[in-house]
Formats: C-alpha cells, structure tokens, sequence
C-alpha cells in the first residue's frame, strides 16, 4: 500500500514552478516559444489561443501574422510520471527538511518533462517506449511543409525551409544533434568552416541571427532533423497547477530487484500534466532525412547508376539501368543478389521508408 506524505499529496507550489521553470530552460520547444507556460487548473480540457486581441475575421478566425488565421486549440493534456529513491528519512522529516529533498529531485523530474515535452511534440511518441500514441495531436508529425537535407548543403535546406513558412516569422530553429554536428563540419570553397559555432557538439543561442536550439531530442524518434518556424506565436504550451506526489515505503515499485524497506528507502512518484498545441502547422517547416534507393550492379562490367534520393513516406520511381555486364543483358531490379527476392521494374514506383533499399542489376 502507497504511502502518502503529510504535507498532503500534492507537490509543494513552489517546487512546481521551480520545476515549470526548469523545464522552460531544458527544452528545446519551450525554449524557443518564449512563452511564460500556461497554468492551468484541472486535467480534463485545456485551450490554447493567441496572445493579446483578435480582430474579426471569416469564420471566427483569429489572425497571426501576415493574414494566416487560427483559431483556439483543444487539447487533452498527457500525464508524465517521475519516480525516485530516497531515504527512507523523508517519512519523518520535517515539511522543511522534505522540501529540501525534494529540491534535488526537482532537477531529475524536469530534464524527463522537458525531454518527453520535446519527442512528444516532434515524433508523436510515448516517450517512455518511443511507440506512437494516439493520446498525442497538433504535434509536429502533422506539419506538411518540408524540404529534403542534402549533406554538405545545410543553408539551402533551411533558406528554403524558412520560404515555406510564407508570411509567417521564422524565430526559430531546432536542429538535431545529427544536423548540427554535420553542420559543423560543412566547409566553403576557401576550406573555412560554415559553422564553427556549431563545432564539438556546441548550441548556441543564436545562429545567423535566428534564436537556435540544438537537441538530442529532435531525431531521437521521427525522420526530422530540423523544425523552422514562428515558435513565439504559433506554439504554445502549459501545465496543471497541482502535481500529485505519491509516496511508497514498500516493494520495488521501479522493478530493480531490490526492496524499499530491506534498503531503508521509499519511492518518490511525481505525476505531472503537461500540454502543448501548435496553433496552425502552416508556421512550421520540417527538414527531413535523407533516404535512398540504392543500386548494385552485382558483378556489372562497368556503369552507374545514381541513387534515388527523397523523404520518408515520398513515392519515388525506380530508376533506370546505368550498368552494363558483357555478354549480358539486363532484366530487372531485385531486392536479392541471386534475384530470390522482390522483383522492380525500372520506372516502378517505391515508398521510401526509413530502412532504405538496395536493388540489385539482375541479368540475364
């Protein structure tokens, strides 16, 4: 049977903000938003709008930026759970002494807050598992303005990110580890890196005057490598006042194999409400990975034939042969060497997926 603590079970209001305000530093969304996190009361149904007055509009649209409208948001918002042991003092403790364990738990909770905020937002995913949930809307997988990364090309791809996000800002960009680090490394004609702000795994504040986050968070899930957009209007996020706090003195409640008592612990379990909205996905523009259709000559004589490059999900057609074998003829594509596989016509259309595919030149 959980304990509880008597201080009631719910988390002290000034460790919550603390916590709220941990998070608004960690990630990487929250960061670029700008924006004091909403609080609200209850778990039920939350509604995100815009800041300040609207002026009427078609269809009770509320206007941002250069004429594009949206109006308010619905969301349901998701509980996060953080647990943790500690002393078994806690129990006995007085409400300052507890207050003051808790404190370093606050840093644990927030940095799983702000990461589960951010592979939520981005991937769509239970960031326990990495599995998509269905519990999860107006997140970032439902943004349809995207533009392919061509390695060693990174200011094309954002240049032309940022062009489809038409009359909207662009006050941000959130660039993955991956992105980041290849960006680093990118060099100009006279050998000089492109980004030397971008070097041994730096994030800065700011990049070619953009505010900037780089985070492991934004491909850890997803085909992303970058979100651009109008962050400071467009994205919103918040939180329930209250965060139950549940404490257990007995069993092994995080599966370790070692028992609270025999230990002289008991479980610290924080469940938090968070919620976030994209007030219109037309204020975003994702840069996509990279995938390929590549071609193996098996055996050729000579020849090429070039990768077929586009985005995951992107239909793509099968390219035609550029390989020759003497004294052999061409036949087709296949996904097997020895052709025991699936067969591919040159021209035949092909979803890339993020597994990639290699055919093989079949000949005859």
């Amino acid at each position: 049977m959980a304990g509880t603590i008597s201080m009631s079970t719910k988390f002290p209001a000034e460790l919550t903000e603390e916590v709220i305000d941990l998070v608004r530093g960690k990630s990487a969304f929250a960061r670029l938003s700008q924006q004091i996190p909403v609080a609200f009361t209850g778990t039920d149904i939350w509604t995100f709008d815009m800041d300040g007055e609207a002026s009427l509009v078609a269809e009770n649209g509320a206007k941002i930026n250069g004429g594009a409208t949206a109006g308010p948001v619905n969301v349901k918002p998701l509980k996060l759970e953080y647990g943790v042991r500690v002393s078994k003092e806690f129990m006995t403790a007085s409400e300052e002494r507890k207050v003051e364990i808790l404190r370093p738990f606050n840093e644990g909770f927030a940095r799983k807050v702000a990461r589960a905020l951010d592979m939520m937002a981005i991937a769509k995913v239970n960031p326990r598992d990495g599995q998509a949930s269905a519990l999860i809307d107006n997140d970032f997988t439902e943004v349809t303005n995207k533009v392919l990364y061509t390695p060693g090309n990174a200011d094309a791809a954002i240049n032309d990110a940022a062009a489809l996000i038409g009359d909207f800002s662009m006050t941000g960009i959130a660039l993955s580890k991956t992105l980041g680090s290849a960006m680093g490394n990118e060099t100009n004609t006279a050998g000089a890196y492109k980004y030397p702000e971008l070097r041994w795994g730096a994030s800065p504040e700011v990049l070619n005057g953009i505010r900037c986050e780089v985070n492991g968070t934004i491909n850890k899930y997803g085909t992303a490598l970058g979100i651009v957009g109008d962050f400071e209007a467009a994205f919103k996020w918040g939180y329930a006042k209250d965060i139950e706090l549940e404490v257990i003195p007995y069993g092994d409640p995080d599966n370790t194999g070692s028992d609270l008592a025999g230990h002289n612990q008991v479980y610290l379990r924080a469940e938090a409400f968070i919620g976030f909205a994209m007030l219109t996905k037309d204020a975003f523009a994702r840069i996509e990975t990279p995938y390929a259709i590549k071609y193996d000559g098996n055996n050729a004589t000579s020849g090429t034939t070039a990768d077929t490059v586009g985005m995951a999900g992107q239909a793509v057609e099968v390219a035609a042969n550029g390989f020759t074998k003497t004294g052999k003829t061409f036949s087709g594509w296949n996904t097997k060497a020895d052709g025991s596989g699936t067969a591919y016509a040159a021209g035949a259309s092909y979803t890339l997926t993020a597994a990639g595919l290699t055919l093989y030149a079949q000949w005859s």
